[in-house]
């Protein structure tokens, strides 16, 4: 029982990010009104290729659609993505700035990605073709981000303080509970760890919304910060702590982390964009 949600990390840990694209939305359009015989082995299975990663991430947003762990395959295959473009535009913009020839450059970009799907679609095209996925990847990224943390607001705060989830082992849990969470890091954590700069944009884009609710946490009545989980008043500073890890404070018009990225991937690129002319 719930092989699925493993199969789909384990694909992105090998770099094979297409089949886990396509195998995520296999399991989330495959059976719509509830009428596929699972019985039949005569039927279409496992039959989606060639899926297009840039397309809507709306299959993911239907209440059944997904479970946890294919949600949390796709975010960081869409930040992994993400990463590969700016890599390409940063190299691109130095070899434009010390004026090198383009034939090294078309030689060069393939190494400094690491998806095959960045190596396929994005190597050798135009700025504004990569621009246009670098701004397609930022948005599918604040919008999945943000139906993981609707779905379980536990889930942000594992993912960014691991080190009680991985180890334990709930027998059981109910959706949204922190055991549901706990059982996702067993399965997702580690093909996110792997992906090189994924944790690293979630983790700079932390501080983000707690500065920008610094003062609407503290102008708060006391009455906002009362019955919480823990059963126990929050304090302002407490609140403005959980704000920092999962984008939640005591009401729900906070700001989540995940509408930072764009932010966070400008900040840490924005000084390389800035030199050369790039490819035009």
């Amino acid at each position: 029982m719930g092989q699925r949600d493993y199969v789909v990390a384990l694909l992105l840990r090998l770099d094979r990010d297409q089949e886990c694209y396509n195998f995520v939305k296999l399991w989330a359009v495959c059976d719509p009104d509830g009428t596929y015989d699972w019985g039949d082995v005569s039927l279409p299975h496992l039959n989606l290729h060639g899926e297009d990663i840039l397309e809507g991430p709306a299959f993911l947003l239907e209440k059944f659609g997904s479970s946890m762990n294919h949600r949390m395959a796709i975010l960081p295959l869409d930040l992994k993505l993400l990463v590969d473009v700016r890599n390409i535009k940063v190299m691109s913009n130095v070899f434009a700035a010390h004026k090198m020839p383009a034939e090294l450059q078309l030689m060069v970009e393939p190494t400094v990605v690491r998806s095959p799907i960045a190596a396929s679609r994005f190597v050798g095209i135009a700025d504004d073709a990569l621009t246009c996925a670098e701004s397609t990847l930022m948005q599918h990224a604040r919008t999945i981000g943000s139906s993981i943390f609707e779905a379980n607001n536990n889930f942000m705060v594992a993912l960014f303080e691991p080190n009680e989830a991985l180890p334990s082992r709930p027998p059981a849990y109910s959706v949204g509970s922190w055991e549901e969470a706990n059982l996702a890091m067993q399965a997702s954590y580690s093909a996110s760890w792997e992906a090189a700069g994924v944790l690293d944009l979630l983790q700079d884009a932390r501080p983000c919304p707690a500065r920008e609710s610094a003062n609407g946490i503290f102008g708060l009545p006391k009455h906002q910060f009362k019955n919480n989980k823990l059963g126990r008043d929050r304090t302002p500073e407490s609140s403005l702590l959980i704000c920092a890890v999962t984008g939640s404070g005591p009401t729900s018009k906070m700001p989540l982390p995940m509408a930072y990225i764009g932010a966070v991937v400008e900040a840490a690129f924005g000084a390389e964009d800035g030199e050369g002319e790039g490819r035009g």
